[in-house]
């Protein structure tokens, strides 16, 4: 339902195809087209977001937004759609427009409005960390001692790009404040430092996206929050966010042992699921992950219409579980990372392997983690660069460069 889209220059160009939810039994035609801006209106009002408008005068279409599905086919040919930025587009906020689709074909219905993100990103140094191969790297790193400027110390040789693509800062907690009776966000020391820094924008300008992990205390946990305090504390941190331009959230189930606060109930999956559903709602423009543990291990029903693999956008797994698109409902392969890698000295399991990167790649998964990057510990340092220069080889047909520096924290 959402795309997200990052202009570094005037003109910015995202392809979209058209899906039936079955093969064409004739030759359908369906088009491509920019919807009301009252339909941003509305999701705002719905969820508390305040995304403003993007002028439909900036949004062209290539062939009239005409596309073609044959029979037999289940998707058409991809549409260009081009985002054009000029002085009046400001940098500070996050516009929206709607697309529809309608058809003249008998039979052929239209599914839920699909709204376009536009966020103004002039002067990154790069546009994107984003690899022809299409394979994001996460890097799930302990806050507490190793500075995530690190990760502009690796770089590609042959496209010059950031070896990383997401950093994951572990991690805040969800908790329960007595005194104003709400469940909220802590952060630890380390995560304030970063936080409160220029440390974000610094990743943000070589094109890495940075989000929370939101992990859970002895008070309270991701699966444990009712229907209510879901939507309630999705908010909480589509705001915490917001405040500190952060890309989004990625959910870890862990640690937690009560509920016995008000807006807790019995933990699930179910529970869990809600809470990434409504987390989605409240800033659909942003990421919304799922570490494969516990109760965010899966998720097999819809949600208001929707299917998980809609409102989670990776599914992250254990180190060295190869885990697959079939735990989420309506994801696709694309949005999964398996067989993580964990850099920590006491128990490391080295699965960023030739064999097992390949494996990854050829079966069409769209990401992998390490865990735990350090330059501290020197007898895990050797391997670590072994397994980053078999990520840069055997995911990106790249050599790996490392730049030598090693930022130590100011926190």
């Amino acid at each position: 339902m959402f795309t997200r889209v990052e202009t570094t220059e005037e003109e910015t160009v995202v392809e979209f195809s058209v899906q039936l939810n079955k093969a064409a039994s004739k030759v359908t035609d369906a088009v491509i087209s920019v919807g009301d801006a009252s339909v941003i209106d509305k999701y705002n009002a719905e969820h508390g977001t305040s995304y403003v408008a993007f002028p439909q005068e900036n949004v062209s279409i290539d062939d009239g937004g005409l596309a073609v599905i044959f029979e037999g086919e289940v998707s058409s040919d991809p549409i260009g759609l081009t985002v054009t930025v000029d002085e009046s587009i400001s940098k500070d906020v996050t516009y929206a427009f709607p697309l529809k689709i309608t058809s003249t074909t008998k039979g052929v219905s239209s599914g839920a409005d699909h709204i376009v993100f536009v966020r103004n990103c002039e002067g990154k140094k790069f546009a994107s960390s984003a690899k022809p191969s299409g394979i994001k790297l996460f890097s799930c790193m302990e806050t507490g001692s190793t500075n995530p400027l690190f990760h502009k110390s690796f770089m590609l040789e042959k496209s010059g790009l950031p070896l990383f693509d997401v950093v994951i800062l572990f991690s805040a907690k969800i908790v329960y404040d007595e005194q104003e009776c709400r469940l909220k966000i802590s952060n630890t020391p380390a995560i304030a430092g970063i936080i409160q820094s220029d440390v974000v924008q610094q990743l943000h300008d070589y094109g890495m996206k940075v989000i929370i992990s939101v992990l859970g205390s002895e008070e309270a946990g991701v699966a444990h929050l009712t229907d209510a305090a879901c939507k309630t504390f999705a908010q909480e941190i589509a705001n915490y966010c917001e405040a500190y331009d952060l890309d989004g959230v990625f959910f870890d189930d862990e640690y937690t042992y009560s509920w016995n606060h008000p807006g807790l109930t019995s933990p699930s999956t179910e529970r869990a699921a809600r809470l990434c559903y409504e987390t989605k709602m409240a800033m659909p423009d942003k990421l919304v992950t799922c570490y494969i543990y516990s109760r965010t291990c899966g998720f097999h029903s819809k949600i208001e219409g929707m299917e998980p693999g809609d409102f989670v956008d990776y599914a992250i797994s254990d180190y060295g579980n190869w885990d697959t698109e079939s735990g989420y409902l309506g994801m696709e392969r694309r949005q999964v990372a398996p067989c993580s890698a964990n850099f920590a000295s006491s128990y490391a399991r080295w699965t960023a392997t030739a064999s097992n990167l390949q494996k990854l790649r050829n079966q069409g998964y769209g990401a992998f983690m390490v865990y735990c990057l350090t330059f501290h510990v020197a007898e895990v340092w050797d391997r670590e660069m072994d397994s980053l220069r078999n990520i840069a080889k055997y995911l990106y047909d790249d050599n790996l460069v490392f730049t030598g520096e090693k930022p130590e924290t100011t926190w």
